[in-house]
């Protein structure tokens, strides 16, 4: 807790693994999206001069269905598959990466986001076009023996689907066996 401290939520971007405790490993560059405003101004401030760079956005909505969207992907896949990003290019699974995008269209669109009507298509190639060695929190967690995030990320999908009254049977699937094969802390 800190009290009397302005809390602003943040879509990060930032490939890094925990290899020990203690040890992280640093892939990419930093970026950070928060909702556009004073405390997101004061917050590029701070930040000037680093590695990091703080985005404002002015429909965060969207910033955060974007994220969610290429996380419950590549993080779904890679965990279940436990293979790196290459399995997208496999038979089918491209397929499959569109039709969670869609899911995932359709629920953050009934959640107030604009994501074009052509996302799924374009993020499905964005995803099939990742280097075929790259790797995910997911995958990580699931080949450490770790729980994964799992609710954290497809969880999302099927409450917001819920409350919508948006279906997302693909979701919910990949939930499932996720959960299925995540060991309990």
């Amino acid at each position: 807790m800190a009290p009397g401290a302005t809390i602003l939520p943040a879509v990060v971007y930032c490939a890094a693994e925990l290899v020990a405790p203690g040890r992280v490993v640093h892939r990419s560059d930093v970026r950070l999206q928060v909702p556009a405003g004073p405390d997101a101004d004061a917050l590029v401030e701070l930040f000037a001069g680093t590695a990091a760079s703080v985005e404002p956005e002015a429909d965060w909505s969207t910033a955060a269905w974007t994220k969610l969207a290429l996380n419950t992907v590549l993080n779904g896949l890679t965990g279940l598959t436990a293979q790196p990003m290459g399995v997208l290019r496999g038979p089918g699974m491209a397929a499959v990466a569109e039709d969670l995008l869609r899911e995932v269209v359709a629920v953050g669109g009934a959640s107030g986001a604009r994501l074009p009507e052509d996302f799924a298509a374009r993020m499905s190639g964005v995803v099939t076009g990742l280097a075929p060695g790259g790797t995910t929190s997911m995958l990580h967690d699931r080949l450490a023996g770790r729980p994964t995030e799992h609710d954290a990320l497809h969880g999302a999908v099927v409450r917001a689907g819920d409350r919508h009254g948006v279906p997302v049977p693909l979701h919910r699937m990949l939930w499932a066996l996720l959960e299925a094969t995540s060991p309990k802390p």
